[in-house]
């Protein structure tokens, strides 16, 4: 049945891709024959009251944790103390049990959460133990720069109890605050409004948070039942723990393992807020050059919340937030485009309801609305509707060309209906009017149904109509993924097909006129040690055909991935096949090793090297049409150091070099070789004010860029930034010739957030 289904191709090529499958699914089970897992059973703090209950309650159930939340008579001063007395009416919840490394074993170092709320805030207080302070990673950092490694506390909350989408407000030891929206990933693009603090002492860290409730999606209709988990991180030793005991088997189904605040708002508590973030940006560039973004600018973004279920924005010359940087890329060699994400705050609010979640590591839906491709937005509104069990979505947006000049308008609808189990369906429309050039529909429709034994599977259809002086095109793509996990070992296939005709001028679609397969399996062992966590190895097939089913990439990765402890893990991989470029065929087999560590409080390091052969698609002029298979070596690291708990500087240097090695035309094709680097700088005065210099320069192009920047953001909407940025260009001249010259841009944007 799933051959049938997967592709054209003749009967012989379909067996031999569901045999690949086959086989690894039955390696799986294979290899799970025998399970060892830790078996730390540290007790729990002596004098701490268990989860659930309050000082001298019995203790209950750890499976069916249920808090009910008191309502304080003062509301506790946010400054990372525990004053005496102002806790007093507080539940206190403790008795955390280890997800990782140890799963369903107490917690390592004992943690307790007070809670209370007024009748429009949640109040919480995180009491963190720890042994050994001296290596609890605590340092200051801009919202939502969570580092690669920190030790953290958080609350993550389901206000309707949705089983589908969450809330998530964690916070290192210091208060710094990282936020957003958990529905398949972690998605750190939402902001929201509210207050922490943290202080670190002798032998714990204490953090103090109030979450207005209108800040809490939902939270204010008058639900007197959350669904909510705690967590905490003790990143030293890579230890995971929850409130309410997670399980591994449930890692495709996580809101499922969730405990319950009952008591949280009272009826009449829902409120309208209305929003209003101006934003004045001045700038001034260098005479005779020219700087994409330069010009002055007022804007305004103003948001209206109709109930607790209902928000309707708008906006005028929405920010750009030119204030943040892209991660360095390389763009050398490459076939199809690079993905960079969105930052602009306007798009970022409820971003992720418009996608369709990934189930697993691999997974990749379509992404058919991708609101970067809105370059030059003038104006545009916005109204996103969160009704029980549903999303309704709507958007409108008009754009100026990098001229000046109307180019054009970009229409979405979305809508979500929730399902059972965790599961949930949706439609997506997207028009994109290009003014001169033509215009692009795209309507598909989506699915996520989670089934027995752990699985999920994730569908989407979707049809394009694109219209433009050559004609009208249309087409159809299909994506299919069954991922499947039980927390000891993990199955993944998907089947993609994009057809040359399909357009998304909305979205990002890197490839078209391909048809893919992946299979992707994974097996846990976890020994009985205390350096090494688990061994996890894998193996991974690609292949891709044409639209009319001829095969053209083979792509076979066995790797192996070792977890350890200080927050390290390594991965290892072979990865080899063959690849067709414009009628020529080119084997290749390169090998890979990766790098995650953070060894120390002061360091975090990422890297990635890989060596071997692989086909280059050559960008010479007069080789435009050539490609060949090349000795080949790429490196990217990112080192980061951190000065006390206010300073760092990372480094971040990719590079990549072919070169010829007698294969396929290559003996007339010279090496070649280019690296990008980029250094950032930062130092934090507090957790909201920060000064940071940058530079990147590009090897290929012999182009650097800087920038200095100084910045206060408050929250999402009151922020002020002054800065100073430059970078080489090249100019023409009156006769045509290319100069290099140096283009300096200075800043300053500010914004502020009204609310009512």
């Amino acid at each position: 049945m799933i051959v049938n289904v997967f592709s054209p191709r003749p009967l012989s090529v379909r067996l031999h891709a569901a045999s690949i499958i086959a086989a690894m699914v039955l390696a799986t089970d294979a290899l799970g024959a025998q399970r060892a897992e830790h078996a730390h059973n540290t007790p729990a703090a002596p004098g701490v009251p268990a989860a659930g209950q309050s000082r001298g309650e019995r203790k209950e159930d750890s499976t069916q944790r249920s808090a009910e939340i008191p309502l304080l008579s003062r509301a506790p001063r946010i400054d990372g103390r525990i004053d005496a007395g102002e806790w007093d009416q507080a539940r206190s919840l403790s008795g955390f049990v280890q997800l990782e490394p140890a799963e369903g074993t107490a917690a390592s170092e004992a943690t307790e959460v007070l809670v209370g709320r007024s009748e429009h805030t949640l109040y919480l207080a995180f009491i963190a133990h720890d042994g050994d302070m001296a290596k609890v990673r605590a340092k200051r950092t801009p919202r939502d720069a969570f580092a690669n490694v920190a030790d953290y506390v958080g609350i993550v909350i389901d206000p309707r109890m949705s089983g589908t989408r969450a809330q998530f407000f964690y916070f290192n030891p210091l208060g710094g605050q990282y936020d957003g929206t958990w529905s398949g990933d972690l998605d750190f693009s939402w902001d929201g409004v509210l207050r922490s603090a943290g202080t670190v002492g002798a032998d714990r860290y204490v953090v103090e948070v109030a979450i207005p409730f209108s800040t809490i999606t939902g939270a204010a209709s008058g639900r007197s039942a959350w669904s909510v988990n705690i967590v905490r991180v003790v990143s030293r030793k890579s230890e995971e723990s929850w409130w309410r005991p997670r399980s591994r088997a449930q890692r495709t189904n996580v809101f499922s393992e969730f405990g319950t605040f009952t008591g949280v708002t009272e009826p009449g508590s829902a409120k309208g807020v209305t929003e209003v973030i101006p934003t004045v940006i001045g700038s001034s560039a260098t005479r005779g050059t020219s700087w994409p973004g330069s010009t002055n600018s007022v804007g305004v973004t103003a948001r209206e919340m109709l109930g607790p279920w209902a928000r309707l924005e708008a906006t005028w010359h929405p920010d750009f937030s030119a204030v943040a940087a892209d991660a360095p890329q390389l763009a050398f060699g490459e076939r199809y485009a690079l993905y960079y994400p969105e930052k602009r705050p306007f798009f970022l609010e409820g971003a992720d309801q418009f996608a369709v979640p990934r189930a697993h590591m691999d997974s990749d839906p379509m992404r058919l609305l991708h609101t970067r491709t809105i370059g030059q937005a003038r104006d545009g509104a916005r109204v996103l509707l969160t009704p029980p069990g549903g999303f309704l979505g709507a958007m409108f947006v008009r754009q100026d060309s990098l001229t000046g000049g109307h180019d054009g308008s970009t229409a979405v609808f979305r809508a979500i209906k929730r399902g059972p189990n965790s599961s949930r369906f949706g439609v997506l429309a997207t028009h994109r009017d290009h003014e001169t050039a033509g215009e692009n529909d795209v309507l598909s429709a989506d699915a996520q149904i989670h089934l027995i034994a752990n699985s999920v599977l994730t569908a989407q259809a979707a049809g394009s109509s694109t219209h433009d002086t050559t004609g009208t095109r249309r087409a159809l793509a299909w994506y299919l993924d069954l991922a499947r996990d039980n927390g000891s070992s993990f199955q993944q296939i998907t089947y993609r097909r994009v057809p040359p005709a399909f357009a998304a001028d909305a979205g990002f679609i890197p490839r078209t006129d391909m048809q893919q397969v992946v299979g992707h399996i994974g097996r846990y062992w976890r020994p009985k040690g205390r350096a090494l966590l688990y061994v996890l190895p894998m193996y991974q097939v690609v292949e891709y055909w044409t639209g009319d089913g001829r095969r053209t990439d083979r792509d076979l990765m066995p790797h192996v991935e070792f977890g350890l402890t200080r927050a390290t893990s390594i991965t290892m991989a072979w990865r080899y096949g063959d690849e067709e470029f414009r009628g020529t065929r080119h084997n290749y087999s390169k090998y890979g090793f990766w790098l995650n560590s953070a060894p120390r409080t002061w360091l975090d390091l990422v890297s990635a090297v890989t060596f071997g052969s692989r086909v280059r698609y050559d960008g010479d002029l007069t080789h435009a049409d050539r490609s060949y298979s090349a000795r080949y070596a790429e490196l990217k690291n990112t080192l980061n150091l951190k000065a006390g708990a206010s300073g760092s500087v990372e480094a971040t240097v990719a590079w990549r070099r072919f070169a010829g090695n007698g294969l396929t035309g290559a003996s007339t094709m010279s090496a070649r070789e280019v690296w990008v680097g980029q250094v950032v700088g930062t130092y934090q005065l507090d957790n909201q004010s920060f000064v940071r210099v940058t530079y990147d320069y590009d090897a290929d192009m012999d182009r650097g860029a800087g920038s200095v920047l100084l910045g206060r953001e408050l929250n999402y909407g009151t922020q002020a930034h002054v800065g100073f940025r430059w970078q080489d260009i090249d100019a023409v001249g009156g006769n045509s010739t290319a100069t290099s010259q140096t283009a300096r841009l200075a800043f300053v944007r500010l914004s502020y957030l009204w609310r009512r």
